[in-house]
This record gives C-alpha cells, sequence and structure tokens, in this order.
C-alpha cells in the first residue's frame, strides 16, 4: 500500500473504494491499484511489484513480504533487520534496519 500517487508505474482508479483496516479499528480507504517499482539501496530495483493499493490516507508506504516472494525475492531476516535477495541472480538487492518493531528499507 502506499500513499505516493506519483511513485505508481501503472495505475488504475478503483470502481468503489477498499475499506483498509486500522489497528485500532478504523479504516481508511483505497481508492486505485497500480504497480509500483521499488527504490532499493538508491537504485531501481529490476521488480515490479503489482496489486499496490493507492491510499491516500496512509502516512507512508507499506510493504508485503508475500508480495516480494512473488515477485522473485526472498526476504532473509537477521537480529538487527533484513536482506532483500534476488534469488535468480543470488545477490542482496535491498536491506532493512529494524526499528520500534518495524523494519523500514534502507
Amino acid at each position: 500500500m502506499s500513499s505516493q500517487r506519483a511513485r505508481f508505474a501503472t495505475y488504475r482508479r478503483l470502481q468503489e473504494p477498499m475499506r483498509v483496516w486500522l489497528g485500532d479499528d478504523r479504516y481508511i480507504l483505497a481508492v486505485g491499484v497500480g504497480s509500483m517499482y521499488l527504490d532499493l539501496n538508491d537504485h531501481r530495483a529490476p521488480v515490479l511489484i503489482s496489486r499496490v493499493f493507492y491510499v491516500p490516507e496512509l502516512h507512508g508506504n507499506l510493504l508485503s513480504v508475500s508480495r516480494l516472494a512473488s515477485g522473485g525475492l526472498t526476504v532473509q531476516f537477521v537480529e538487527h533487520g533484513c536482506r532483500i535477495v534476488d534469488d535468480k541472480a543470488d545477490i542482496i538487492v535491498g536491506t532493512a534496519s529494524l526499528k520500534d518493531g518495524l523494519y523500514i528499507l534502507n
């Protein structure tokens, strides 16, 4: 999910907005869906993530590990962060640091 409409490579507006439930039993609306390139380690990763929902009220972006896996990437969790690995090329394409229980892309 992303609140950054300009970062979408493809985009279409949803016919009906979709509810995205928050942890406090409130919801915000996804109003579109598309695909987005990941920017990892100051370069564009060779993977395009599909079915990314555009949620204007979201503060930041949320990335699903299962969505990375469907794009041919593996996420390796370590003590203070994680590595995102391209399975085909066997290279690390990105890293994230653990902060307050969340993994923040570097």
